[in-house]
């Protein structure tokens, strides 16, 4: 791991509501709609997935045109990757690059990994998450790092390397989907766990965890509000 030096991070780019883009290498994006809904709802940040260690980098296939659009807008746009930590050092190289890429003339304003477990081919072990996440931090400067991290379940607080991860980051951003469980509560303990860490911004669910082993549908607007 690389040292940690002080930072002055503003988190002013990941307040308030977003919604998360998945989009892949050959993704088209309407973009005149997507800002325009995202104003209708009153959004402050577009979660745009950029990359990933099976795919690699692919984020100017949509931020050249959609980034200067969301800031035009007033809109902060948080750049996110898969990375797969079988080799930490070159999963940063690619967060490096996706930090420092100009797009359409500006940059993102913060970057996130999804740092999954070994179920999803994640090797989320605590030296990898330090070797990692101390090249990201190096890399992000003072833009804000957000760990997005599985729900803080019992188990997953047992073997799940939250503490490795919090150093090198300014907010954790738990994956709470509910399934078949009460959204409020599970959202509320999700946040008690991780506050003590960092600051906390929380995902929703809002795709249908039927094919998971979860309740069949979408989840509701009143359940997610």
């Amino acid at each position: 791991p690389l040292a940690l030096h002080a930072r002055h991070v503003g988190l002013s780019a990941v307040s308030g509501k977003g919604i998360w883009l998945t989009v892949w290498p050959d993704s088209t994006v309407d973009v005149r709609t997507v800002i325009a809904r995202a104003e209708a709802a009153h959004l402050r940040q577009l979660w745009v997935r950029t990359g990933g260690t099976k795919q690699g980098f692919y984020g100017h296939r949509v931020l050249d045109a959609l980034l200067p659009a969301a800031h035009a807008a007033g809109i902060a746009v948080i750049a996110w990757d898969f990375p797969a930590l079988s080799d930490p050092v070159r999963d940063a190289g690619r967060a490096a690059t996706t930090i420092a890429a100009s797009y359409g003339g500006q940059h993102v304003d913060g970057f996130t990994p999804d740092i999954e477990t070994i179920n999803e081919g994640t090797f989320n072990t605590a030296p990898r998450i330090r070797v990692y996440l101390s090249r990201v931090r190096v890399a992000a400067g003072n833009l804000p790092v957000v760990a997005t991290v599985m729900r803080p379940t019992s188990f997953q607080l047992s073997t799940y390397p939250y503490a490795a991860e919090a150093p090198y980051v300014d907010v954790f951003a738990p994956m709470i989907y509910w399934s078949c469980n009460e959204p409020s509560p599970v959202t509320r303990a999700s946040i008690r766990a991780l506050a003590k860490l960092r600051p906390v911004h929380v995902i929703g669910q809002s795709y249908n965890m039927g094919p998971e082993g979860g309740r069949h549908g979408l989840p509701t607007g009143r359940e997610i509000w």
